[in-house]
């Protein structure tokens, strides 16, 4: 999931389970000043034959899209990298293309040139589906959430000559109905929840907007929430309705901010989480992905306009190049999307070679213990949160399923809904039908009338509440 999601805490429930998550209220997951460092083992992704590859996004099973350089530099293709292989995606008859975002089935989307323009484009398990829609001169597709809710943007003809908000799904297309207009549209991220967030940019000011609409199926004519308009670039949204993005006087794509986390109303400086008197520390930044842990990853860069990676961990930034095993003459310098397992997709630079190259961070042990494979967000002491009524009967059921809480329950006032993160993901009690459930991701388990049951985050029971129409399972 992208601009693109991330066992710690992960995607809330597809759907009815997840609807109305998104808001202020949701609790913080408290800090963690005596976690032990994470440690990272690097693998280089290559190329397309040329010298440069860029990831965009990573799911959660290690599957990680982007663009690489054709051989001789002069083309690249949109790729799809799994277990050791970068496969090239192609395009549309034309030179290039770019995958922006990646769900867990491993479609892929993004834009490939075509001869009269650039298409959005759907990359569906070796066929590729042209997206673009009718009348328009320029379309891109930047998300693809696990229900299949595709978001991206058009351009000419009926869509005006800025690039508008649009949606994909089972055949269907419409625009969103971002506000205000009219304005550009940089970046959208959608959640499983088919929360999307978005940043615009007004044509006077270029100061960043971000809307977020809440549909019920998918009819985006009648949102179910109010946009809200905020002074930062929105990246990335999480399963808890958590945003990365950057922010900073008249921000835009490309210039100086600083990265932020932000939770319903409430924003926060990340640069804040740096060591005092580090020398990344506020200079310039940027938030690029977060994970439904809480756990975000961007860069940071110092006076001298060098840029590290850095993840943001439990209210402490940490520079990946300080605690992760790196090749000579290698340097991280931007991390920009992590998963529900705490892998990194980031950019790498060579010293001693042209080009950087995409690289896959996966998490081995804590440092202070040399112990087995943790999870960044697993390493903290145990926090003081405890599991009750019904939360703590369903863990009792599945415990090593469950895990440990990571904060106090939480109440979501949009819809009633009660809600809790433990390293195993998200315990939620549904307000609309009175069923506790816990999902890690992509299964979820509920405990209702006839004791707990497992499906997938896709599915629903017979007996649950189903707004969205999904199929159920007996």
């Amino acid at each position: 999931m992208t601009i693109l999601s991330r066992a710690m805490a992960v995607r809330i429930l597809a759907g009815a389970l997840a609807a109305g998550l998104l808001g202020p209220g949701l609790p913080a997951v408290a800090a963690a000043d005596a976690a032990p460092m994470p440690r990272y083992t690097m693998i280089d992704l290559g190329t397309l034959g040329g010298e440069t590859s860029e990831p965009v996004a990573i799911n959660d099973s290690g599957e990680i899209v982007g663009q690489a350089d054709r051989p001789g530099g002069n083309s690249h293709h949109a790729f799809l990298w799994a277990n050791g292989t970068m496969t090239d995606l192609g395009t549309l008859g034309g030179a290039n293309s770019m995958a922006f975002g990646v769900n867990a089935a491993g479609q892929a989307v993004g834009q490939a040139d075509t001869s009269t323009g650039e298409h959005a484009v759907l990359w569906d398990h070796g066929s590729m589906h042209d997206l673009h829609p009718a009348g328009a001169t320029s379309s891109a597709a930047f998300a693809i959430n696990d229900a299949g809710l595709i978001v991206g943007t058009a351009r000419g003809g009926p869509y005006g000559p800025l690039d508008q908000a649009i949606w994909w799904k089972g055949g269907m297309s419409a625009p969103l109905p971002l506000q205000p207009a009219p304005s550009s549209v940089q970046t959208l991220s959608v959640n499983e929840a088919g929360h999307v967030v978005g940043s615009e940019l007004t044509a006077h000011a270029m100061s960043a907007i971000v809307t977020v609409i809440a549909p019920t199926g998918i009819d985006w004519a009648t949102p179910t929430a109010t946009p809200r308009v905020l002074p930062y670039l929105a990246l990335r949204i999480n399963g808890a309705g958590q945003v990365a993005g950057v922010a900073g006087p008249n921000v835009e794509l490309g210039s100086s901010g600083h990265p932020v986390l932000v939770q319903g109303d409430q924003q926060t400086n990340l640069d804040d989480q740096l060591p005092p008197g580090s020398t990344w520390r506020g200079i310039d930044g940027q938030a690029n992905g977060i994970n439904d842990a809480g756990q975000v990853v961007g860069y940071e860069s110092d006076s001298a306009s060098d840029e590290h990676a850095f993840l943001w961990d439990r209210g402490k930034g940490i520079d990946l190049n300080e605690v992760t095993t790196l090749p000579a003459g290698w340097e991280l310098a931007s991390a920009i999307a992590i998963n529900n397992h705490g892998q990194i997709a980031a950019w790498a630079d060579r010293s001693n070679l042209p080009g950087g190259h995409a690289v896959l961070l996966t998490l081995v042990s804590a440092a202070a213990t040399g112990g087995p494979p943790v999870s960044a967000a697993t390493t903290s002491a145990p926090p003081p949160c405890q599991l009750v009524l019904g939360f703590k009967a369903l863990h009792d059921l599945v415990p090593s399923t469950v895990g440990n809480c990571l904060d106090d329950e939480g109440h979501n006032p949009a819809n009633g809904d009660a809600l809790q993160h433990t390293t195993g993901g998200l315990l939620v009690w549904r307000k609309a039908d009175n069923w506790t459930a816990f999902t890690d991701g992509y299964h979820t388990w509920v405990n209702g009338p006839y004791g707990l049951h497992e499906r997938l985050n896709t599915q629903r029971f017979s007996w649950e509440a189903n707004p969205d129409g999904l199929p159920v399972v007996r």
